[in-house]
């Protein structure tokens, strides 16, 4: 519980008696108090649980609890000892006043005592409850900053220790606990020394005597088995010039001392390679140059500065003659055929002429940058005037950070491979030249399948730089398509077996044109025992295979056309084979009705006629239903024949040239779905035919549209995979009213997207075991585009396929 020592006193009174609580009540608010009033023992217990109050008034007499109880309950609560309870009551016998004090009570109050000594005797309690509550306050600040200092002292990563000037200890922190592995309250009242080596105790004992003597603060440092200390000594002057108390704060400075071993050992190793390493190494001090270069980026930028040195040579070279060299190793004489190191030392300035401006132009952009490291190429004069290429790396040491007085140059001597990369560069540019130039497509991976080649003609081929390809393999690229030959296996394939068969594969340029392209592999270098390169030399040949299918397509095509003309010829033969019978059926079934019709008038007129079929096990009855149906049959089958073989004569007639007859779609699809109705019922139990009520009248040719309308119902039979699945037909015009649709859906098996993309090319077919050539729907587009309509499938995988025929309706 948290107590309330503002300026509004907290006071709580108990009385049950309602005109002494109101009376009561009315003086302390005279005095400015808004007291809570409380009728009985409970309330007032509950009110003090919830909220401390600094006085407290109660009377003896209280219900529920009593005031000498409940102020006992009081005193044992959070708080109740820091309040002021005062007893208010009607006894005057002292074993009552006992009794009060002994429950807990500070004083006690009379009821009968006259007003003016009732106020003055509140004013009295408010004044000492004012007075302890002041103290209290007091207690807790100076408690909240003891804390606050031991928590400090305590968390410090430092010994911080209190003695008296004869060691012993007074005040400790958990650092010296932790060092010493004790706890406090066993230090407390010892000899700090007792606990230390004989060996270190005598010293800190003499640091401690040093400064008692002189009054001042000592600094001292030593060291135990493990560790170094530093000791700072502040003995406390009292006022009267003597000394009870000294604190000591001891840190441990062991990494320190590891770490400043650790320089001079680093340094030394640094002095021992600097001689004896096989580059050159030199140490300069350009700390002689940071005003120039200041005043350079001051005037000009710090970007603009090198333009300037670069068109004021005079200034460039001033700046290098302030340059010193302080320090050279033997490397360095031998390499630049100096005669010795002070000689080098010397005339290090003599080495750096204008093709090694660009190098010394780079420092002292790093130095304008106040940057600490920089590396490159520079050329430098060696002491017999020849040139060597240095490979350089310029180290700002760390003592000279600010000022650059102390840097580091390391070279690497790359003459030789400079000259080498030049001849290198030649070459290359000989062999781009030569591939440039190739009119085949020719690209070089390495062993891994990344390229590392791709020629000019590949480039304009697929539309993709050489930069945009290099590092990558070749079958991530977007050009590369799935194939046989084009996937990481068919590349591991040919490294694992060694083969470099020739294989063609179709390519994919930017603008989305597809190429077939011929390869062409061989490998070039060795490695390791593995060729370094694959070599790929491609030729276009998109228009010859092209060429080639067209011829081939066309030979299909005058083949098809060959069966077809077969096919009409042999459905006109066997047509007429097939009308011969039908006639005689035709002729003679409506003979065998009328016959029929006779015979039952003169049958009927026999009265024993039901007892003659019964004998003989015919129902009379049921024959007089069932003959005459039977001969209906016949004469519709008839009928039936005869549609069906004309429909196949006109079929096969193939008025193919006419384009401009007045044809009702309508009518063609239900010629069409006349011819294959056998195929559809064997194929699907669900089926349904839905016709525009109006005509819909196109331009063109009935045979041809009736041609493209059997090959779809074809299709969407073969697709069903069970009799339960669906195909519909519809017919209706768009919504523009420009074109009639016919619409044929299916549930079968569907179209893969890959498949949707080629559903049109020629030869292309899903059911070439089967017989399927691959023209059906080429042929159907071609005749689509020749009535100016449209022909386009959506499918989903094992959901079905939907195809939409659209022709322009005529006008």
């Amino acid at each position: 519980m948290s107590i309330n020592t503002s300026s509004k006193l907290p006071i709580l009174i108990a009385e049950d008696n309602e005109v002494n609580l109101f009376l009561l009540n009315k003086v302390f608010e005279q005095e400015g108090y808004q007291p809570t009033l409380c009728s009985d023992g409970l309330s007032a217990c509950d009110a003090f649980k919830s909220k401390f109050y600094a006085l407290v008034i109660l009377d003896i007499g209280l219900p529920g609890i009593d005031g000498l109880t409940l102020c006992k309950k009081i005193r044992l609560l959070p708080g109740g000892d820091q309040c002021f309870i005062l007893i208010y009551t009607g006894y005057s016998d002292s074993e009552k006043l006992n009794a009060a004090l002994e429950a807990g009570a500070d004083d006690f109050l009379n009821k009968s005592i006259s007003p003016s000594q009732f106020r003055l005797r509140i004013k009295i309690a408010i004044r000492t409850v004012r007075s302890q509550m002041d103290k209290y306050q007091a207690a807790i600040s100076i408690r909240e900053s003891e804390r606050k200092v031991r928590a400090i002292i305590d968390a410090s990563p430092d010994i911080v220790v209190m003695i008296d000037k004869k060691g012993i200890v007074l005040d400790a922190n958990r650092m010296l606990c932790n060092v010493l592995d004790t706890r406090r309250s066993s230090l407390l009242g010892k000899n700090l020394f007792t606990f230390l080596p004989e060996n270190v105790a005598k010293g800190r004992k003499t640091a401690l005597f040093q400064a008692l003597s002189t009054k001042k603060s000592y600094e001292y440092f030593d060291k135990d088995d493990t560790k170094y200390y530093k000791h700072n000594i502040y003995p406390i002057v009292e006022p009267d010039n003597q000394i009870d108390k000294v604190v000591i704060y001891s840190t441990d400075i062991t990494r320190e001392k590891e770490l400043s071993l650790q320089r001079k050992e680093s340094e030394d190793r640094y002095r021992h390679l600097f001689e004896y390493t096989s580059v050159p190494l030199w140490e300069r001090d350009y700390s002689h140059i940071m005003d120039d270069i200041d005043t350079l980026c001051q005037a000009y930028g710090k970007e603009q500065f090198i333009d300037y040195l670069k068109n004021h040579p005079e200034t460039f070279w001033a700046i290098i003659s302030k340059i010193k060299t302080l320090t050279v190793n033997q490397a360095s004489v031998d390499i630049f055929g100096s005669h010795n190191a002070r000689h080098f030392i010397e005339k290090t300035s003599d080495l750096i002429t204008e093709s090694s401006i660009p190098g010394m132009l780079r420092i002292f952009n790093t130095i304008a940058q106040k940057k600490r490291l920089v590396s490159g190429e520079i050329v430098l004069k060696r002491f017999d005037n020849t040139y060597l290429d240095m490979l350089f790396q310029w180290v700002v040491m760390p003592s000279a950070e600010k000022d650059y007085s102390r840097v580091l140059i390391s070279m690497i001597d790359i003459t030789a491979l400079k000259e080498t990369e030049h001849n290198l560069r030649n070459e290359r540019n000989f062999n781009t030249a030569i591939l440039d130039n190739a009119n085949t497509m020719i690209m070089v991976t390495d062993w891994h399948g990344r390229i590392v080649r791709f020629n000019r003609t590949c480039q304009q081929l697929m539309g993709y730089t050489e930069p945009d390809v290099l590092n990558i393999c070749y079958w991530e690229l977007p050009f590369a398509e799935s194939s046989d030959h084009s996937t990481k296996q068919a590349f591991e394939y040919i490294k694992n077996s060694r083969q470099l068969k020739n294989f063609e594969s179709i390519w994919k340029g930017k603008n989305d044109n597809k190429f077939l392209i011929s390869w062409s592999k061989t490998t070039m270098g060795v490695k390791d025992g593995n060729p370094l390169h694959i070599v790929f030399v491609g030729m276009d040949i998109t228009e010859k295979r092209k060429a080639e299918n067209d011829a081939k397509q066309r030979q299909q095509q005058l083949m098809q056309a060959d069966k077809m003309v077969a096919l009409g010829t042999l459905v006109s033969g066997v047509a007429h084979e097939i009308n011969n019978p039908t006639g005689v059926i035709s002729l003679n079934a409506p003979m065998l009705r009328k016959s029929w019709k006779a015979i039952l008038s003169v049958v009927n007129n026999n009265k024993n006629v039901q007892e003659i079929f019964e004998s003989c096990g015919i129902s009379w009855e049921k024959q007089q239903k069932r003959i005459p149906y039977l001969i209906e049959q016949i004469i519709g089958s008839a009928r039936r024949i005869k549609q069906i073989v004309t429909e196949l004569k006109d079929y096969a007639r193939q008025d193919l040239t006419d384009m401009n007859q007045e044809v009702d779609i309508n009518d063609v699809v239900k010629t069409s779905v006349n011819l294959v109705i056998n195929k559809i019922k064997k194929s699907t139990h669900d089926y349904t035919f839905q016709y525009y009520p109006n005509s819909l009248m196109v331009k063109g040719n009935f045979q041809r549209l009736e041609q493209i309308i059997i090959n779809v119902l074809i299709n969407a039979c073969e697709s069903l995979t069970d009799m339960s699945q669906r195909i519909s037909v519809n017919t209706y015009p768009d919504e523009s009213l420009s074109f009639a649709v016919v619409q044929i859906a299916d549930q079968g098996i569907g179209i893969s997207e890959q498949a949707l993309k080629t559903v049109f090319d020629p030869f292309f077919t899903t059911k070439r075991d089967s017989g399927g050539t691959g023209l059906g729907m080429a042929v159907s587009q071609g005749i689509i585009e020749e009535h100016g309509g449209k022909i386009n499938y959506s499918s989903s995988p094992g959901k079905g396929t939907i195809c939409r025929i659209k022709i322009p309706i005529a006008s």
